[in-house]
C-alpha cells in the first residue's frame, strides 16, 4: 500500500482515494490530502483477469497480472473459431446453467449494454449475428484481447507472463504470494485462473489449488460445451454435415435438457452449438443410466404441424418413388441415412411401401434416438462446469466470504451458461466487480 501526499493547490488531486484530509490550519488553503494506493494483485490474464486489471487500476490501485502462459488472453484469442463472441444481447440469469445467482448481481452491475459501451469507446466497433451474438466488426479475437491489453498498459498496469502465482497466504496486512520464484505482497488478490477447459491452449487447475489453500471448496468438474460421443456408428457417414435441429436429451425416460439450433455430425457422433448446449446435463448424468438424444430434423414445426407436413407431402408424393418424396427436404446423405435406417427401398412409389412406412419416416425425422456413450476430451470442452460455489463469494462484488481480501471473478467460479458469448459476458461482469472492489 502507497499513501500520496499532494498540496492542494499544486496541482490536480485525485478523488479516486481522497481518504482523509489533514487541515494544517484554519485558512482554506494549503492543506494536505492523504491518498492510499492499493496493490492490487491479479492470478490470471485471461478475459476475466485483464478486465479487473483494467478496473482496478481505473480505480487508483497499483496493479499488476501474473500469467502462467507466454503471453495473456491465449483462450480469448481463440475464442469464436478466433473471431470472439463477446456477448450476446439475450444473456440473462435464466439462460445460465449453474451460478445464476451471481449472474444475476454481475449483470446489474455490469451488463450487455455497459459491456458493448465499454468496448466500443475502448475503439472496438461490434456488430450483432443469428439470436443475439455479438462480434467485433472485424471478427478478428486477438483485436479484442490487444485492445484490453492497451488500455490495461495505459493505465500502468503490469503484466508478467510465464509466471503463474504459485501459492498465496493471508498476513495481517493483506497478502503474500509466490509467483516465478519471488514473493511478492499485495492488498487485494483476485483469483482469475481460469478453468481446466481446452488445456492446450492455457486452461489448467491452478485457481482451484489456489482457492482451496484460500479457505473455498470446488464442486466436481466436468467437460461442459464439449461434443458427445454417439453409439450408432452410422452417423460416421454424415461426418462434416451440418443441419438445423431440436435435441431433447434423456436420462432413461426422464427428460433432462433440450436445445435448438444447428448440430454438426462427426465421426464419433454429435457437435455444433445445440449438441454442445446438451452437454453439460448428458456428460454429469452418464453414470446414472442410459443417455439418449432425439432429434427433430425440423425444429421450424411445432410437433403437430411437422407430423401434418410430412403426411401431406406423403400422400403428394404417393406416385413417385420414395427418393423423391425426401428430394430437397435435407442433405440427401442425411435422406439417404434416413431411408436406409427404416429399411424403405428408395425406388419403389410411396404407396407401395407397405404398411407403417410413413410412420418410420415421421419417426425418423422428427423423434430420431441416438445413444451417448461419452464425450470427447478436456481440450475440446469449451468450458467447464463446476468449481468454486458462489455461496462462498458475496455476488454483489465477487469478494470472498472465506478470506477477506481475496476476490474471485470468471470460469473459476461455478458458472457456466450456453455458446453464444454468454460465458465472456460473465468473464467481463465479473471481472469488472473483482476489480473495482479489489480496488477500494
Amino acid at each position: 500500500m502507497k499513501i500520496l501526499l499532494k498540496v492542494a493547490g499544486q496541482g490536480k488531486a485525485r478523488d479516486a482515494y481522497d481518504a482523509v484530509i489533514v487541515q494544517k490550519s484554519a485558512a482554506p488553503a494549503p492543506y494536505v490530502r492523504i491518498f492510499i494506493m492499493k496493490k492490487v494483485l491479479i492470478a490470471g490474464g485471461g478475459a476475466a483477469g485483464l478486465m479487473a486489471a483494467v478496473f482496478a487500476a481505473r480505480e487508483g490501485a497499483e496493479v499488476s497480472i501474473f500469467e502462467k502462459e507466454g503471453v495473456p488472453g491465449r483462450k480469448l484469442s481463440a475464442s469464436g473459431n478466433g473471431r470472439c463472441n463477446i456477448t450476446n444481447n439475450r444473456a440473462a440469469p435464466e439462460s445460465y446453467f449453474a451460478g445464476r445467482e451471481a449472474v444475476s448481481a454481475a449483470l446489474s452491475s455490469f451488463g450487455v449494454e455497459k459491456t458493448k459501451a465499454f468496448f466500443e469507446n475502448l475503439g472496438l466497433p461490434l456488430k450483432e449475428e443469428d439470436e443475439g451474438r455479438i462480434f467485433p466488426r472485424c471478427e478478428r479475437a486477438p483485436a479484442v484481447l490487444n485492445i484490453l491489453k492497451d488500455e490495461a498498459e495505459r493505465l500502468g498496469v503490469k503484466i508478467v507472463c510465464g509466471s503463474g502465482v504459485n501459492s498465496a497466504r493471508r498476513t495481517q496486512s493483506g497478502f503474500e504470494i509466490s509467483a516465478g520464484g519471488t514473493t511478492f505482497k499485495a492488498d487485494s488478490l483476485v483469483l482469475a485462473c481460469g478453468s481446466c477447459a481446452y488445456p492446450q491452449i492455457g486452461g489448467a487447475e491452478e485457481g482451484y489449488r489456489l482457492s482451496k489453500s484460500l479457505g473455498h471448496t470446488v464442486t466436481p468438474l466436468t467437460p461442459s460445451l464439449v461434443p458427445l460421443a454417439i453409439k450408432e456408428k452410422s452417423v460416421a457417414r454424415l461426418s462434416g454435415i451440418r443441419t438445423q435441429a431440436r435435441l431433447t436429451a434423456f436420462c432413461g425416460s426422464a427428460e433432462i435438457a433440450s436445445s435448438r439450433g444447428e448440430i454438426l455430425f462427426a465421426n464419433y457422433g454429435l457437435s455444433g452449438p445445440a449438441a454442445l448446449n446438451l452437454s453439460r446435463e448428458c456428460v454429469r448424468r452418464l453414470k446414472e443410466g442410459r443417455i439418449s438424444v432425439s432429434i427433430n430434423l425440423f425444429p421450424e414445426y411445432q410437433e403437430r404441424e411437422a407430423e401434418q407436413f410430412l403426411t401431406r407431402r406423403w400422400e403428394q408424393f404417393s406416385s413417385r418413388p420414395v427418393k423423391r418424396f425426401f428430394l430437397g427436404l435435407l442433405h440427401e446423405s442425411v435422406s439417404n441415412l434416413v431411408m436406409d435406417m427404416t429399411g424403405l427401398d428408395r425406388n419403389a412409389v410411396c404407396s407401395a411401401s407397405g404398411p407403417g412406412a410413413m410412420e418410420r419416416v415421421r419417426k425418423a425425422l422428427l423423434d430420431w434416438h441416438l445413444e451417448v456413450t461419452g464425450h470427447r476430451p478436456w481440450n475440446e470442452a469449451m468450458v467447464c462446469a463446476g468449481g468454486v460455489p458462489v455461496s462462498e463469494i458475496d455476488p454483489e462484488n465477487m469478494r470472498s466470504l472465506k478470506t477477506p481480501g481475496l476476490f474471485l471473478a470468471g470460469e473459476l467460479l461455478d458458472v457456466d451458461g450456453p455458446t453464444g458469448g454468454y460465458n465472456l459476458q460473465f468473464a467481463w461482469s465479473s471481472g469488472m466487480l473483482a476489480g473495482t472492489f479489489a480496488a477500494r
